[in-house]
């Protein structure tokens, strides 16, 4: 399935469809770095468009809630679950990202660059 099939706009498609016709380009000239470099940048747009999607961020705020037991303070990411799952109730979907981002900054470093957060962002 191609994410903005499924989530994107009619200007993400539009840039989907041009990620795909430069990685063809990539493949029918052989050229490995660019190919490599337009492969990676399709990825980043993917995961921006996924990003815009509240089921992403639910996920990862079940994720977080599942590692509670590895964070860096448990009192804290059990006061992030209350306001995460208020965000949800309220479909506020800029608290909820919020608290994902502080809960992610909880977890060990290892665990926050597998998932692309980092940072320390503590505001509740």
């Amino acid at each position: 399935m191609v994410i903005t099939d499924k989530f994107g706009t009619k200007n993400d498609k539009d840039s989907y469809s041009k990620f795909k016709q430069e990685i063809e380009k990539a493949i029918l000239e052989r050229d490995g770095d660019l190919l490599r470099k337009r492969i990676d940048q399709m990825n980043d747009f993917s995961l921006m468009v996924y990003r815009e999607q509240p089921e992403f961020w639910v996920g990862c705020f079940d994720y977080a809630k599942e590692n509670k037991s590895s964070m860096k303070d448990v009192s804290m990411s059990e006061q992030l679950i209350i306001k995460g799952e208020r965000a949800i109730q309220n479909n506020d979907l800029e608290g909820l990202k919020l608290v994902v981002q502080n809960l992610y900054d909880l977890l060990p470093i290892a665990q926050q660059q597998s998932m692309g957060f980092g940072g320390n962002t503590y505001k509740i």
